[in-house]
């Protein structure tokens, strides 16, 4: 067989890679049986061709057959009651399209870190031919955890042998763009929470301002019409006393009403999501009375 520079030996023919005279079925189930039970084997013997079509198309067979497969087994046993039938196909389309591509992307970053020499397309073909741990993922209950666990020993020995790594650096090239994910989503999970109480403390204090405002603007339409009070906003932003409209508007996370008539008014400002965008609900009444109150 043809060396392709990626330190891959040669031996016995890839049952995929030789489909044409075992036919697509048994090239298929003797390929997957080859990767599960003798990955080391298989990955020294494996050709790294320039086309990413033929470890792709196997990776798209196994795939669709074992997400459909495992998918309706968690329906029909209700491990996820959150699965309807046309949320599995979505996710399979979709994984099966876009995830090899994606992943080997991602972990190629790591590979190219621990100085593998297997290329991008050694990587994808390593994640290609590791989908046929998936088929353990149709076992109920415990088969996505079986096909996790022999998929990472899979990984790791294809890294070993197509980026010609150690042991430890096959398993940092497999896991290490993950633990950067870890820390970066650690550090968001502490970040995003005081981002949003900022923005909580901010639209609480913008709403409170807001409606003081609104309640000065009234107060002050209301001196120089001999005491009478607006009937609407446009009487104010006729006026110029406002420069906008509020009422049934949102604004920084709160929500504002208006009630306005000749012998007295109250303005409200309720958070869009209470404890999201805001904690407080803000009222004021007649003569400008300014109550606050936690919001439910």
């Amino acid at each position: 067989m043809e060396n392709t520079g990626t330190n891959i030996s040669q031996g016995s023919q890839i049952p995929w890679q030789d489909r044409k005279n075992l036919g697509t079925g048994k090239a298929i189930i003797d390929t997957i049986k080859y990767v599960l039970f003798k990955p080391n084997d298989f990955f020294s013997n494996l050709t790294v061709k320039d086309s990413l079509a033929e470890p792709y198309i196997f990776y798209l067979i196994v795939s669709l057959a074992t997400g459909i497969i495992g998918g309706a087994i968690q329906i029909l046993f209700k491990q996820n009651e959150n699965l309807t039938p046309f949320m599995l196909v979505i996710l399979i389309l979709i994984g099966s399209l876009l995830g090899i591509f994606i992943t080997s992307a991602v972990i190629h970053l790591s590979v190219m870190l621990v100085g593998g020499k297997g290329g991008f397309k050694g990587t994808f073909n390593v994640l290609a031919y590791n989908a046929s741990s998936a088929i353990f993922s149709v076992i109920p209950f415990i088969g996505q955890v079986i096909a996790g666990i022999w998929g990472i020993v899979i990984g790791v020995k294809g890294f070993k042998k197509v980026h010609n790594l150690n042991t430890l650096r096959a398993v940092i090239a497999y896991f290490g763009i993950f633990f950067i994910i870890a820390i970066i989503a650690l550090m968001a999970a502490i970040a995003i929470p005081n981002l949003i109480r900022a923005r909580r403390v901010a639209n609480d204090a913008s709403a409170k301002a807001t409606v003081r405002m609104i309640s000065t603007a009234v107060e002050t339409y209301s001196v120089a019409n001999n005491g009478g009070y607006p009937i609407s906003e446009y009487d104010l932003k006729k006026g110029g006393y406002i420069s906008e409209y509020y009422d049934k508007n949102t604004k920084h996370g709160y929500s504002y009403a208006i009630r306005l008539d000749s012998d007295g008014y109250e303005i409200t400002a309720n958070p869009q999501t209470c404890g999201t965008t805001g904690t407080k609900v803000f009222v004021v009444s007649s003569r400008g009375d300014l109550t606050e109150t936690d919001c439910k």
